[in-house]
Order: C-alpha cells, then structure tokens, then sequence
C-alpha cells in the first residue's frame, strides 16, 4: 500500500435520537486523528448517491438499521472497487459479522484499556465495548490479541479490510498496524 499525501476518507456515522428527531454524528476526533485527509461523513440517508472516496472508514458507535444499510452499501462498493476498508469498534463487528464470523458477550471490555500483542509487540489500547470476536469467517486472520487471546484486530488475507477493536482516533499516539500507520499516517 502506497501512502498518498492526501486522501478522500468516506467515513460512516453513528445515528442518535434526541427528542423527535434523528442526527448523524461523527465524533471530532476524526477531523483531529485524519488532518491529513479530506473526510467525507456519510449521511445514514438512502438516497442511491454514490460516493467518491479512497478509504472507507466504518467507525464505532450505535447500530441501527439506516447505518446498517449504509454502512452495507458502502462497504459492497468499497469491495467492487478494490478500495481499503477500516472497521473501528462497530465497524469491526460489523465487516466480522457480514463475513461470517461469530461474536459474544465479554466481561472487562467496556470503558477500560488493556494490553494487545500486534505484529510481534505490546500495546495498551482503549476499549469501549462489552462484544468479542470469538471466531473469524473464511478469509480472515487474526493480528492482534488481548492478553486472553480475544481476537482484537483481523485483516482479509487477500483485499485490503481491517478491522480494529480499539479506537485509534481518541488516542494520543495512535495504535495502528504498521501497513495502516503508513497509510493514514
């Protein structure tokens, strides 16, 4: 993976309803972790518009079944196109679970950080979930663990998908995979 000096990021949002009425939000850590890159928040709106983008970015927060469709379409384009796909957090389950993989319940995962093994080295990661993966699909291989084996970040072993179970953008010093790092960085 080439590093470009600027990228477009398509990147999905979380959906939450204050009184009668519907937002999408994107945390402004973003706008902060990717300053380098033009970001393109993606409205929770079927509206059939197709997007120009160069990553694809799903990122963590709520389900709901507009982000899901969203975040579906998004994700079969980015893979039409050949294009790198991040799951953070939700966004990770999400690429898991339409993949074929199995997710639980976990204890100790929820508003805490804690160590993982990532290519060979250690690294404290923030966590704000109470979900594991517990078994990939076909075509996925884990490359980090927690310090119990949970499955913490995964890659396809032939397209570009990743999917991390930390958020590296409310991080002071990022924790990416190095081919990410480069990428983003």
């Amino acid at each position: 993976m080439v590093k470009q000096s600027s990228l477009k990021i398509a990147i999905s949002q979380r959906e939450e309803t204050i009184g009668k009425f519907t937002y999408d939000c994107l945390a402004q850590n973003w706008y902060k972790f990717l300053n380098k890159h033009q970001i393109i928040p993606i409205p929770n709106v079927d509206d059939n518009k197709e997007y120009d983008f160069d990553v694809l970015i799903l990122s963590g927060g709520n389900c709901s079944l507009s982000r899901f469709h969203t975040e579906l379409k998004l994700y079969n384009h980015a893979v039409d196109k050949n294009l790198p796909i991040i799951g953070i957090c939700h966004g990770a389950f999400f690429i898991a679970e339409i993949n074929g993989s199995i997710c639980a319940d976990v204890k100790g995962h929820k508003d805490t950080e804690h160590m993982i093994n990532m290519e060979d080295k250690e690294f404290i990661v923030n966590s704000s979930h109470n979900s594991k993966i517990t078994k990939l699909g076909k075509n996925f291989n884990i490359i980090a663990t927690d310090k119990e084996y949970n499955i913490e970040a995964f890659k396809h072993d032939k397209k570009s998908i990743w999917g991390m179970l930390w958020h590296p953008e409310n991080m002071k010093n990022a924790v990416l995979p190095l081919e990410l790092h480069t990428l983003l960085m």
